[in-house]
């Protein structure tokens, strides 16, 4: 049987666009960037899903069942990250804004500037039971934030808790986190297997 992770955090689309340039804009002493290609890419939480699934970098062995908990708009951008990361289950929570992108444009290898759009990305309508089955479900859960959105910027009722105690999520107890995110304590633990059940 696979294993079963659990992604939890905010997703956002990452986008680069590459390009020539060779003169500057008339109006303003800029970089002009003649596009010759654009690529876009699930990031945050979507990319550690893709990376947990094994197939952003085309890993051997058999995938592990991947579930992504996080909130997603309903705009062009957040239907890109969904082809993206087909596959993948997602279970979508309520999304406060567009879609968070970040635009990168790129000339002869370097960035010459980002563009950054939407959010703020906070979580609304969240069904905490349902929630709680999802991560209940799960033999590892990955908390993967960069600090905006969720759970970096979560609503009342979320609290980073010391280790060994876990955190709270949406009024739910993780039971372990594996990533860095500001102002939590961090701990390299390898947890039981089962994994133990935190009492809500």
């Amino acid at each position: 049987m696979s294993t079963r992770i659990v992604v939890v955090g905010d997703v956002l689309l990452d986008r680069d666009v590459t390009g020539n340039s060779e003169r500057l804009s008339p109006d303003a002493p800029v970089p002009v960037v003649d596009v010759e290609h654009v690529h876009a890419s699930p990031g945050g939480a979507g990319l550690a899903a893709l990376l947990c699934a094994g197939r952003a970098g085309g890993m051997p062995g058999p995938a592990p069942a991947v579930t992504l908990v996080a909130p997603l708009a309903e705009d062009a951008a957040a239907a890109e990250l969904r082809a993206a990361l087909d596959g993948i289950r997602i279970h979508a929570l309520g999304h406060e804004g567009g879609t968070r992108t970040k635009t990168r444009i790129r000339s002869a290898g370097q960035t010459l500037v980002r563009v950054d759009e939407g959010g703020p990305g906070t979580p609304r309508d969240v069904d905490a039971t349902r929630l709680a089955e999802v991560l209940d479900s799960a033999d590892v859960v990955l908390v993967s934030t960069t600090g905006e959105g969720s759970p970096g910027t979560m609503p009342s009722g979320l609290s980073w808790r010391a280790w060994p105690s876990g955190c709270r999520w949406c009024g739910i107890r993780i039971r372990a986190a594996a990533s860095r995110w500001p102002g939590a304590p961090w701990s390299p633990r390898t947890w039981p297997r089962p994994a133990p059940r935190w009492p809500r």
